[in-house]
């Protein structure tokens, strides 16, 4: 992926807080283990993976293993070097959190690969996750949020905004170009920073289930 205005330092401290996140950090009771989403539970064979159904599959078999409940895979996108799976919850509707799989089934927790939007941002499921849903603050309205990215987007290349997954402490846009995904936008709706991905190249597969667009740009 093209990872937009992060130097090397940054890549480095998202790396760190992955490597936290991978070795636990207390479990707020009220939570699912979410502290252990990206490492691989007792009991669990990774697999190779062969399509973006497949990774979605796969993904949900993992979810499972790891004792997740509530969260569905709901969308996947494939590339050339591996797949993104994206999990909601059920009953919100909102994002809980994304995972990358690659080709031979190792799995991690998706990131940008600074430190948020995944691990930092996400104040539920990410690192900096709070002991009660209760003490999840956020301040910016969808619309607000909207505005912050557009402001962000890079000049000249006309990409578009499709409606947005709020996640817990961000909001995730799928980024437009000729009608296909070409990246994403994250928005914090705690203070309205702002992180953008753009893919080297559209998908080359997605996956949704029933009801769910496999590509928000179309």
């Amino acid at each position: 992926m093209i990872w937009q205005g992060f130097p090397l330092r940054v890549v480095v401290l998202g790396l760190l807080a992955a490597a936290a996140l991978a070795a636990g950090c207390a479990d707020p009771a009220d939570f699912p283990p979410r502290t252990r989403i990206g490492t691989v539970p007792k009991g669990f064979a990774t697999r190779p993976v062969v399509s973006v159904a497949d990774a979605a599959s796969y993904a949900g078999e993992y979810l499972r293993a790891l004792g997740v409940e509530g969260v569905r895979v709901e969308r996947a996108l494939g590339f050339s070097e591996g797949f993104w799976v994206y999990a909601t919850e059920v009953e919100s509707g909102r994002g809980a959190f994304s995972l990358e799989v690659s080709s031979s089934g190792q799995m991690s927790a998706r990131r940008f690969p600074a430190p948020e939007p995944e691990l930092m941002w996400n104040q539920k499921y990410g690192h900096r996750a709070r002991p009660r849903l209760s003490a999840i603050q956020e301040t910016l309205a969808p619309a607000e949020a909207e505005a912050r990215l557009r402001e962000a987007l890079p000049p000249g290349q006309g990409l578009g905004i499709a409606p947005p997954v709020a996640y817990y402490g961000y909001a995730l846009f799928p980024l437009c170009g000729e009608a296909v995904q070409v990246g994403e936008g994250a928005v914090s709706t705690v203070d309205g920073r702002v992180v953008l991905a753009l893919f080297p190249a559209p998908p080359e597969g997605a996956w949704a289930v029933p009801g769910v667009r496999e590509d928000p740009c179309r």
